[in-house]
């Protein structure tokens, strides 16, 4: 029985159906009064109360799901802020190299200090939106929604890059800080190739993911020991 199809008119009808068989034994036996009415009302309130209860119920399912539509477009709106983040951070490690180069640093390089502490807020900004993504990752199971499970992987990977990235960016930004002019290029260039690669694949999305949030999510199963 389709119950969204169900209306209040004919659930009235149905209870009163039952009603009349019930009360007329009823009053074959005792009188028709108060108790009788009494009896009448709690049963068409009883059914009135489970109708309600159904209904309520159904708007109830529906307000989650569309929550949950929502933080699933959200999470996939971050996770291209993460990318464009990523970016960002790497053209400013890029700045700070062109601007010192091989030459020695002073400690009143004016430039130098403005593009080092531009740099390091974007470092804590990412390190503060991956760790919101994990958890806007989090909320969307909460609300009924999981990975599908042959995006499992790849969304793990690309996480995961992320923070390796993260942590790459802090390294080379360091490597950028020594004084000498000719360890800070060596440095700088034998980490560069390695971490040039790493920043390319927190640039690789799945396009197809972002045209709607079936591409990477799926409804949850209520019962993850199912085959179904």
């Amino acid at each position: 029985m389709n119950i969204k199809r169900i209306q209040l008119s004919r659930t009235i009808c149905f209870f009163a159906g039952i009603l009349v068989p019930i009360y007329a034994d009823m009053l074959f036996i005792h009188d028709f009064d108060s108790s009788t009415v009494s009896a009448i009302m709690d049963t068409i309130m009883a059914g009135a109360a489970g109708y309600t209860a159904l209904k309520v119920g159904k708007w109830l399912d529906t307000k989650l799901n569309d929550k949950a539509f929502e933080e699933a477009n959200y999470f996939l709106t971050s996770l291209i802020d993460a990318r464009t983040k990523a970016f960002e951070i790497s053209r400013s490690i890029q700045q700070i190299y062109d601007h010192a180069g091989s030459k020695d640093r002073n400690h009143i390089d004016n430039k130098y200090n403005r593009l080092r502490m531009s740099t390091k807020e974007l470092l804590t900004n990412y390190e503060i939106h991956i760790t919101q993504l994990n958890s806007k990752l989090s909320l969307i199971r909460v609300w009924g929604l999981e990975v599908k499970p042959d995006k499992k992987e790849n969304l793990d990977e690309i996480i995961k890059n992320s923070i390796v990235f993260l942590e790459k960016s802090e390294e080379l930004l360091e490597t950028l800080h020594d004084v000498n002019g000719m360890a800070r290029k060596r440095g700088y260039e034998f980490k560069f190739i390695s971490y040039n690669t790493l920043f390319a694949v927190t640039q690789i999305l799945p396009e197809m993911w972002f045209t709607s949030w079936k591409g990477l999510f799926q409804i949850a199963k209520k019962n993850p020991t199912s085959n179904e």
